[in-house]
């Protein structure tokens, strides 16, 4: 299914040099004080290891860290501090042209952009032009790396990208990740894919971070653990230290690198915590001051191949005021200038971008001669047992918030802007180019997915329908995947007697359900209506529910049975339903064509058959304590500190709702601050479940009577394989001037999962190609290049009309 050249190979296992799974087994995460570099041990130097031929290069790289909401919001942040740092950078990096500075947030950047005159934002360009300034990563912010999904990575990286080439028709080389509390694997395959060259990463377990110091192994080439080529490698620098705060940059000893940071000059405001505070540099002290900091610097170097050290000096939201431009580059040309003009020394200081860096780095020892890693660098701890696990699951609620928004994205601001965007959209396809398109205030379709306040969790619209009045609505259903899907769909109705048609004016089988509102008590006004819906890929098709009286329900409507354990009161059960009462609880089973489901007797899920083969499942529901200790951390949105093991919770004779019917049965259980509901699906066809990322979008036409409307709408030729997905369809995408189409196609490696013949016969595989006109009719005059992922560079051009191969774990951009 794919050829030899693919990095990726089933029978053959990639060779690294560190595999972090396998370091993670051998370290002793011991923790032992090693001194003035607590974390590390003692370094000794031997000023003889640097001659004339054989200098030390320290590139000093002045920064700050420009979090886009933290203590503050955004706002807060760019009008109190973030627009002063970029205000002060254009009159004081002009002054000296040795003086570097490297930025990364283009989010806050493009806020400081949009308010300068054309002159200023001349001088940026120039800045960039002398390389005085370096934009790093060019992220509209610093990714999380171990919450966020990738396309959403993708996303904020190529909005970064996008704004550079619009505005500066600048491209980053080299990647900046100081923040991210621990590294994804997934980062360094992105940002190659984007065409940098080089990454930098900082928070990283300390005792990894040792490890790989004293075998000199903290620049690597990191690899996907796929890779057995080197197609995928990124050249990657691991910061040593604690920190990227200046005390834990220049070397070992952060009491002495403390005394380097010149904001913490006596009555500038900050102090060293180790009491020793920094001096301002003088013809009389020059001589000490520089001989001292340039031992960390050679300490520094020892934890590395070559000679050429980084040191960058900077902070949160650091360079807000003149006076600090002013001491950290004076006082540091001074220094530098000592330095580099007594050759006993042997060394030359500069500052510096961090491309500076890479290329000095580059130039004295080839790629080639540096280590290969795969794996990830979680589970973060920066000292003691301080994981940084907490924020892995905290705000839940805004974590899948995020999801969902990603879903309307991918589609097509606000959740609320994209349902508007999707429901004009899809008026303007059902009824043609030709179609009006409506004004701000008119709606066509609602979306079923309701918000009523930003902090709300989303609920169904009820379709109001009845006889003899109302009894019709009108359904659309979008696909936004490249395959056709063959999905359970549900809505909320008003009544239970009802029959659905599809757009040829079928009927088809569905299932009225009743609504569980708390524990066993069943709704009497809002029903459950559930049926498989059949969409061809990125393709809207209709459904129309038309309401009935109760004796005129067709034999394709079918209300589901409704068993209730371990309740001993009666239940109000509504028109249609006659529910099974049981006074306590046995385990039961509910099953489909392929699948057994054994549940426990309070409702948990306790095994599954799949034709002959039964895999065991324990279900349980746990909660941890808080660690509480006089003048210690907690847990929190960003450390996990539990005061031990977790505790199941004790669930008994809770009431468990079955529910059973030809397209879908589920089980509910309501226990403390858990609602958990297990769902089986009926239908002997082809059924995949709908996820958060790709759901089947639900629209609820507006008018009832709608007669001038399409019943479909498709414009795909033909279909990709289930392997095969649509990451990014982005209009205008900006490229030397003009604007274009662009697309991101990825390939899944499913080999696998899919061994089954069965689902390989219901869900395909593509043959290992992608033909982009079958998805974007392109016409003659069009042409079809491959492009970086975030647009910002073009590639070689391609034959649109031709099936363009596509490794698996692939990423392509193409360009229209």
């Amino acid at each position: 299914m794919y050829d030899a050249s693919c990095p990726i190979q089933v029978n053959f296992v990639p060779r690294t040099n560190i595999q972090m799974l396998e370091l993670y087994k051998s370290l002793n995460f011991d923790n032992i004080d090693g001194g003035v570099w607590k974390q590390g041990w003692r370094i000794e130097v031997d000023e003889k290891d640097w001659n004339r031929h054989n200098k030390l290069k320290v590139f000093v790289v002045p920064h700050s860290h420009n979090d886009p909401g933290w203590l503050k919001t955004v706002n807060e942040y760019y009008t109190t501090q973030t627009k002063h740092i970029l205000n002060n950078m254009l009159s004081k990096l002009p002054e000296d042209p040795r003086r570097k500075f490297i930025w990364a947030e283009i989010s806050y950047f493009s806020m400081w952009w949009d308010e300068l005159e054309e002159e200023n934002r001349e001088k940026v360009k120039r800045l960039l032009h002398n390389n005085q300034l370096e934009i790093v990563t060019g992220g509209w912010v610093m990714n999380d790396e171990a919450n966020s999904h990738w396309i959403s990575i993708m996303h904020q990286l190529t909005e970064g990208h996008q704004w550079l080439q619009q505005n500066l028709n600048y491209t980053p080389l080299s990647s900046w990740s100081i923040d991210p509390f621990g590294m994804s694997l997934t980062q360094p395959a992105l940002l190659k894919e984007m065409g940098l060259q080089n990454m930098l990463i900082q928070r990283v377990h300390y005792s990894v971070k040792k490890h790989l110091a004293s075998k000199q192994q903290l620049e690597f080439r990191w690899r996907q653990l796929w890779d057995g080529t080197g197609k995928t490698e990124m050249f990657t620098h691991m910061m040593p230290f604690y920190s990227y705060d200046i005390p834990h940059t220049c070397g070992p000893d952060p009491k002495i690198c403390c005394q380097f940071d010149f904001k913490r000059l006596p009555s500038h405001g900050l102090q060293c915590p180790w009491k020793v505070p920094p001096q301002a540099i003088t013809d009389k002290n020059v001589a000490e001051r520089a001989t001292l900091l340039l031992d960390q610097y050679r300490k520094k170097s020892k934890l590395f191949k070559t000679n050429v050290v980084l040191a960058p000096i900077g902070d949160d939201f650091r360079y807000d005021h003149p006076t600090e431009w002013d001491v950290q580059y004076n006082n540091y040309q001074k220094l530098f200038d000592y330095m580099n003009s007594n050759l006993n020394l042997n060394v030359k200081a500069q500052f510096g971008t961090l491309s500076d860096y890479f290329a000095a780095l580059h130039k004295e020892m080839k790629i080639s001669e540096f280590p290969i890693l795969s794996g990830d660098f979680f589970t973060y701890a920066d000292r003691d047992d301080h994981y940084w696990s907490g924020y892995y699951t905290s705000r839940p609620f805004y974590k899948r918030m995020d999801r969902v928004l990603l879903s309307y994205v991918r589609m097509l601001s606000a959740i609320s802007g994209c349902q508007r965007v999707i429901q004009i959209c899809t008026h303007i396809l059902l009824n043609g180019l030709g179609a009006e398109v409506p004004s701000k205030d008119v709606n066509y379709y609602n979306i079923d997915d309701v918000r009523h306040s930003h902090d709300a969790i989303s609920e169904h619209y009820q379709i109001t329908i009845g006889v003899p009045e109302m009894r019709t609505k009108k359904i659309v259903i979008f696909n936004p995947l490249t395959f056709a899907r063959h999905e359970v769909v549900t809505f909320y109705v008003s009544t239970p007697f009802v029959e659905v048609t599809d757009f040829r004016g079928k009927r088809i089988h569905c299932q009225i359900s009743p609504i569980f509102e708390y524990g066993s008590t069943m709704s009497l006004t809002k029903f459950q209506l559930s049926f498989v819906a059949n969409i061809p890929a990125l393709s809207l098709v209709s459904y129309t529910v038309n309401a009935l009286w109760e004796n005129e329900t067709p034999r394709e409507t079918v209300f589901a049975t409704v068993k209730i354990f371990n309740h001993y009161d009666e239940i109000q059960a509504p028109n249609g339903f006659d529910p099974e009462i049981f006074p306590s609880s046995s385990e039961f089973t509910l099953q489909n064509a392929r699948v057994t489901a054994s549940f426990s007797k309070v409702g948990l899920l306790k095994a599954l058959k799949i034709r002959k083969t039964t895999i065991p499942v324990h279900l349980d529901f746990a909660k941890y304590g808080v660690r509480v200790r006089p003048n210690t951390d907690r847990s929190g949105a960003y450390l996990f500190l539990p005061d031990g093991d977790a505790v199941s919770l004790q669930i008994e004779n809770v009431a468990v709702n079955v529910i059973e019917g030809p397209i879908m049965s589920s089980v509910t259980i309501q226990v403390p601050y858990v609602r958990h509901t297990a769902t089986l699906y009926n239908t002997p066809a082809h059924v995949a479940a709908q996820t958060l990322l790709n759901p089947m979008i639900r629209l609820l036409r507006v008018e009832d009577e709608d007669s001038v409307s399409n019943g479909a709408y498709s414009s795909v030729d033909q279909e990709f394989g289930v392997d095969f997905s649509l990451a990014t369809f982005k209009t205008n995408v900006y490229i030397k001037g003009s604007y274009h189409v662009g697309v991101v196609v990825h390939r899944q490696f499913l080999d696998i999962c899919f061994s089954d013949r069965v689902l390989l016969r219901q869900f395909p595989l593509s043959h290992g190609t992608v033909n982009i006109t079958g998805l974007l009719p392109i016409d003659s005059r069009k042409r079809l290049h491959k492009a970086s992922l975030s647009f910002s560079l073009i590639k070689n051009e391609v034959d649109g009309k031709g099936n363009l191969p596509l490794c698996p774990m692939e990423m392509q951009a193409f360009i229209i």
